[in-house]
């Protein structure tokens, strides 16, 4: 594990100003085998942020869909419970998994999230993220083109929403949306069983890959003709220009970059520790 003092001053900064971590579901949509499923609907809208259920009496097998926000664990027993005492059969489509960084100050929700867009680098993301609104981040966002069964998301204006202690908090909200039962089986989301027994700090841990650039200086000699030589304050203006091309809302986004300059993440040693983030404060 990285000292926290060799840390770059802004990953410092996000530790010293994080409260807590707050992981869970924002919300799970599933299908029943039946029109109208016996389900205690006053426990489960107890137990979460909100329950919405639409019929689908013409389809010939899934005919029921429910969609559940901010669930507790409390909450997907009662669904569980519900759909194995009537004998129905039920197919999740549809998981965000969600991590909130909470922090005392919208200020700070801010900066958070500014860290983790100019730091962090998904796998497998082709599209350049999108922002809404100046405050959502996108990346692969489902509105442009093929939709992807799999999108990021980054905001930071809102409180946290999540069914734990921290609900209400300032906080940087990031989540992982999975769309379909295909894509759902990959992180081992089949049963309601498996909602349960989720290890949500083993994912994020093991999905959040933290990359930090070389210096300005170093990036615009990469960017040169090996042939001229030129100053540390025109290698340093070649690279805040390429840098630019990273710039969504005033955010760097890493991503972005890595998109352009794919070059730059061959080298290991760009990757930096994360365990950090995921130590109580």
């Amino acid at each position: 594990m990285t000292s926290i003092s060799r840390l770059p001053i802004a990953y410092q900064t996000v530790l010293s100003t994080r409260i807590a971590n707050a992981f869970g579901y924002d919300r799970i949509t599933l299908l029943i085998d039946h029109p109208s499923p016996e389900l205690p609907i006053s426990q489960i809208i107890d137990s979460c942020g909100g329950c919405t259920i639409f019929r689908h009496q013409n389809e010939p097998y899934w005919q029921c869909e429910v969609r559940i926000f901010q669930p507790s664990k409390k909450t997907i027993k009662i669904i569980d419970h519900a759909v194995r005492k009537g004998r129905y059969r039920a197919k999740i489509v549809y998981v965000e998994l969600a991590w909130d960084l909470i922090v005392d100050a919208l200020d700070h929700a801010k900066s958070t999230a500014r860290f983790v867009l100019g730091h962090l680098m998904l796998k497998y993301k082709r599209k350049p993220v999108e922002c809404d609104h100046s405050t959502t981040f996108y990346y692969e966002r489902r509105s442009n083109g093929p939709k992807s069964p799999h999108v990021f998301v980054i905001y930071f204006d809102q409180p946290s929403e999540l069914a734990t202690k921290w609900a209400g908090k300032a906080c940087c909200h990031m989540e992982h949306r999975f769309f379909g039962s295909p894509k759902l089986h990959t992180i081992g989301i089949s049963t309601l069983q498996d909602i349960l027994d989720f290890d949500h700090l083993c994912f994020w841990r093991d999905t959040f890959a933290l990359f930090s650039l070389p210096k300005k200086k170093d990036i615009g000699k990469s960017l040169s003709n090996f042939k001229e030589t030129l100053s540390d304050t025109a290698y340093i203006k070649k690279a805040d220009t390429v840098l630019d091309v990273a710039n969504v809302e005033g955010y760097f986004v890493l991503q972005n970059f890595k998109l352009s300059y794919p070059e730059f993440f061959r080298k290991k040693r760009l990757e930096m520790d994360n365990s950090h983030l995921f130590r109580e404060p």
